[in-house]
């Protein structure tokens, strides 16, 4: 008879596995955001500071309004934003809530190139948290 044995840890790799998805969707989304903050143009900075990084059951925020100075004009203007989704355990996301950030993305793209950028990176960050995750 063999004394080899075999001792299945296949639950426990399978956490690490969740664990490792959830991390890379979260450092995608966080560059996404980095990125998308760094290229979007600025006048009162309502839009850069409600571009958000979502994350899996973090519910949602409320949209808002508040007053904001122009940096063109100089006049205190009312800036909107658009309360953010729920999301579920499979989804990262980046967004604007600042409700005419479509208008600013359409003459000066912000959001398109940075998701973009994020692809870019997807094999890296995948190999960084696969490694924190002893999963490579």
């Amino acid at each position: 008879m063999s004394k080899n044995a075999f001792t299945w840890h296949g639950k426990a790799i399978q956490n690490r596995m969740q664990l490792a998805k959830r991390d890379v969707l979260a450092e995608l989304a966080q560059g996404a955001r980095d990125e998308a903050q760094s290229r979007v143009r600025v006048d009162t900075g309502f839009a850069r500071d409600n571009t958000l990084a979502l994350f899996p059951n973090n519910g949602s925020i409320a949209g808002r309004e508040e007053k904001r100075q122009s940096s063109r004009t100089g006049y205190l203007v009312w800036r909107d934003s658009a309360a953010t989704p729920p999301l579920d355990a499979n989804t990262s996301a980046v967004m604007c809530a600042a409700i005419y950030a479509i208008f600013i993305e359409i003459r000066f793209p912000f959001l398109y190139p940075a998701a973009l950028a994020s692809v870019q990176r997807f094999s890296a960050i995948a190999g960084s948290v696969g490694s924190r995750h002893n999963l490579t």
